[in-house]
């Protein structure tokens, strides 16, 4: 279940529009502007998609947030908590063929005051274990909240395009 702080940001980013007098206010998410902050989050994106490259558990660990308000959407699964995705990441990380790198682009970046919103597509090409050249296109989601220390990411869903 979602921490109802986490929860009202989602309501409030996807949900809540402009109403008349008296209603809530309109989220101002903005494209990231020269800051600290953008620059935090931005590294911690790049960390994110050299350690999946470099198929490094232990340098992907950091950037999540280790309770169990870790939500992850990918390959139609739900993923609750950073114990459950680093098991996720343990087993896939040994079925990747030699080679295989994903590459990322158009990676946007919105920000509220104390949580980041960033989109990107992702394409892999690889020779599957036949020989065969396989590619794969799709879209990432990241969400991250400056949690005491540094900003975390707190949901991801990674899908593919067919």
């Amino acid at each position: 279940m979602l921490k109802p702080a986490l929860a009202a940001v989602l309501w409030a980013i996807f949900v809540a529009r402009p109403t008349s007098a008296g209603g809530p206010p309109p989220v101002d998410l903005q494209p990231v502007g020269s800051s600290q902050a953008e620059g935090e989050v931005r590294a911690i994106v790049a960390r994110r998609f050299m350690a999946a490259n470099a198929k490094r558990v232990d340098e992907i660990a950091p950037l999540y947030g280790y309770d169990e308000g870790l939500v992850v959407y990918r390959e139609g699964r739900v993923i609750r908590g950073w114990i459950a995705y680093k098991k996720y990441w343990e087993a896939a990380i040994t079925t990747l063929p030699p080679g295989f790198q994903v590459h990322f682009d158009d990676v946007g970046f919105r920000f509220g005051s104390d949580m980041a919103f960033v989109t990107a597509r992702w394409a892999t090409s690889y020779e599957d274990r036949h020989g065969k050249e396989t590619q794969s296109t799709g879209l990432m989601t990241l969400i991250l909240v400056r949690q005491p220390g540094a900003w975390h990411i707190v949901h991801e869903h990674i899908s593919s395009i067919k």
